[in-house]
């Protein structure tokens, strides 16, 4: 079996070249470079702003990312975050918010349409 070897012995550029038989693993990554697998995609009803500008989205514990999209029929901005503040969406455009929080959307017209979509654990 070949000798292993630590990554952090290594230079910062190091070309390391294997023989045939050899192979590489890595392993140990500390736990924010871990990979999430599993997750469900679940779309949601677009937000509905008829009787009011504003849009409370609850948090969820179990959601990994909130997608929030614009619609292309848009002709102003939503917002991510308030009343004119936070993340502004003209049309078109995405937000992926990846936490459960509550967040709460604005809408500078209430005709205006925002999608919605989560990834859940």
């Amino acid at each position: 079996m070949p000798a292993a070897f630590e990554v952090s012995n290594l230079p910062a550029v190091q070309k390391v070249t294997l023989e045939p038989e050899q192979s590489v693993s890595v392993t140990n990554f500390p736990n924010e470079f871990s990979v999430k697998s599993g997750g469900s995609y679940n779309p949601l009803a677009p937000a509905d702003f008829t009787q009011s500008n504003t849009v409370d989205i609850a948090a969820n514990n179990e959601r990994l990312t909130l997608v929030i999209m614009a619609s292309e029929d848009n002709t102003g901005l939503i917002w991510v975050g308030g009343d004119k503040v936070g993340i502004p969406l003209s049309a078109g455009r995405e937000f992926n918010l990846g936490s459960g929080s509550a967040v709460t959307l604005y809408a500078q017209n209430t005709a205006y349409t925002c999608y919605l979509a989560e990834v859940t654990k």
